[in-house]
């Protein structure tokens, strides 16, 4: 569904990037970790179009990126950054509805359809009650899912998420994801999140990807990536691994913290 080949990118003079490869299959819900600077968030917006490789080309299906219309684009993939803002303050139901915006010509109005999807993606992530509020009303956890329920109002194939919790607190991350996990497993939506919160990466997705310094650590699996010598070397701090009593997927905890007396 996703591919990058051999991509090259940097920042001015400083390279990020340098012969880096990924490719994402359809249906798959990847997390992207690593550190501050690792090149997350940048990897993220290459597959959004949001930047450019400098060399090596990014596909999506079977053709590159940059043959991609923007409102064909904006069918296909939708891209949840890690706040929203705007120089207006729209109400959630117009929020929600600009997710409508790639399958109209510019002043064209909503049709029957249209407000049949606004509903439902409003209902699922749970803002329906909340549609005459504007955005300068809402607190992060509900921003967080209007946006979310926007982007689903694209009918997106492919969902890109840059940190979508990173300012909530947990109920409101758990909460988050747990409408990210239904709708990915009912819809088989493609989805790609960046989170700094290893185990939160650990608990939703099948699949991880360990950045750092621009490489491609690791990959694959959490069961199979989330060791110690591995994050480790990528944090650059002691870290223990256990088996969560749950459910028995890793659960990453610092080593030797100091709690004093």
């Amino acid at each position: 569904m996703i591919r990058l080949q051999n991509i090259e990118f940097a920042y001015g003079d400083r390279p990020l990037f340098r012969d880096v490869s990924l490719e994402i299959s359809g249906g798959e819900f990847v997390g992207l970790i690593g550190p501050n600077g690792a090149g997350k968030t940048t990897l993220l917006k290459l597959m959004a179009g949001m930047v450019r490789p400098h060399r090596g080309q990014v596909w999506l299906a079977d053709r590159p990126l940059d043959r991609y219309r923007r409102n064909e684009l904006a069918r296909v993939l939708a891209y949840v950054p890690q706040e929203f803002s705007s120089m207006y303050d729209f109400t959630v139901e117009e929020i929600v509805c600009m997710g409508r915006f790639p399958y109209h010509r510019l002043f064209e109005p909503l049709d029957e359809r249209d407000w049949k999807i606004v509903g439902a993606v409003m209902k699922r992530t749970g803002v329906q009650t909340l549609r005459q509020r504007r955005l300068s009303q809402l607190s992060g956890g509900e921003k967080q899912r209007v946006i979310l329920a926007s982007a689903l109002a694209q009918e997106p194939r492919i969902l890109l998420l840059d940190e979508p919790t990173r300012a909530l607190d947990l109920k409101h991350q758990l909460q988050f994801y747990r409408i990210l996990q239904e709708e990915q497993r009912q819809s088989q939506h493609t989805v790609v999140t960046v989170t700094h919160d290893v185990n939160l990466a650990i608990r939703f997705c099948r699949r991880i990807v360990v950045l750092k310094n621009g490489r491609l650590v690791a990959d694959g699996p959490p069961q199979q990536i989330i060791r110690p010598e591995v994050l480790e070397a990528v944090y650059e701090v002691p870290l223990e691994i256990f088996p969560h009593p749950g459910d028995g997927k890793p659960l990453v905890m610092f080593r030797g913290v100091d709690h004093g007396p």
